[in-house]
């Protein structure tokens, strides 16, 4: 009924492929939720990787603590410095989320267009983003070229979102597979047969 797939695709050879096995898993009218890292607002961690991978940096303890010292090493007012100190710092405090950040061996970054030709390439159906505030062009655009945007099609407007705030890491969205019932939730009798369970990926903030 739903598939839940953090970090796993953007690491595989063949995104497509490892998609299209989880699909062949899926009821009609199920639901696959993605999360797929972004080719914008990772570039100061490809330039690490690159920078890692130049110096012979491998995924082993010793050279992990040594990828560690330089970004202690970086100057305060370096961006790379101050990329990690404010988004990856947290994250990485484990040596295993570190290494999955700066020293995976395959990685491939996903922008608006190569989602579209994921959809193309497996028959799946855009669901939504599940952070949907996100791509909300309000906060970034108002007045009259708020207005020009919002009459492009959906698609041109998150790319939108994606060229304005290269920062977004990451895309998290809903993929399904037709035929697919889109529930309205105004009649009490659909939300009183609903039952919710927490996920098992939720973890650490602001605490477990």
């Amino acid at each position: 009924d739903y598939i839940n797939s953090v970090g796993v695709l953007h690491h595989l050879n063949d995104p497509v492929a490892g998609l299209n096995c989880l699909k062949s898993l899926l009821k009609p009218g199920g639901i696959i939720h993605l999360f797929l890292y972004a080719t914008e607002g990772r570039s100061e961690v490809r330039n690490v990787q690159k920078a890692l991978k130049a110096m012979g940096v491998e995924r082993t303890l010793e050279d992990i603590k040594l990828a560690r010292e330089l970004f202690s090493g970086l100057p305060k007012d370096n961006r790379i410095k101050r990329d990690f100190d404010r988004r990856c710092s947290l994250t990485c405090k484990s040596d295993i989320d570190f290494a999955d950040i700066y020293l995976h061996p395959n990685e491939i970054n996903f922008d608006i267009s190569k989602i579209l030709q994921l959809l193309a390439l497996t028959g799946l159906e855009f669901g939504g983003f599940s952070n949907p505030n996100v791509w909300n062009l309000e906060r970034l655009l108002h007045g009259q070229l708020l207005k020009r945007a919002q009459s492009l099609q959906k698609w041109q407007q998150w790319a939108l979102v994606e060229n304005l705030d290269i920062e977004i890491s990451h895309f998290e969205f809903f993929l399904v597979k037709p035929p697919f019932h889109r529930y309205t939730w105004t009649k009490d009798r659909d939300i009183l047969a609903t039952t919710a369970k927490i996920s098992r990926c939720i973890w650490g903030w602001p605490g477990t």
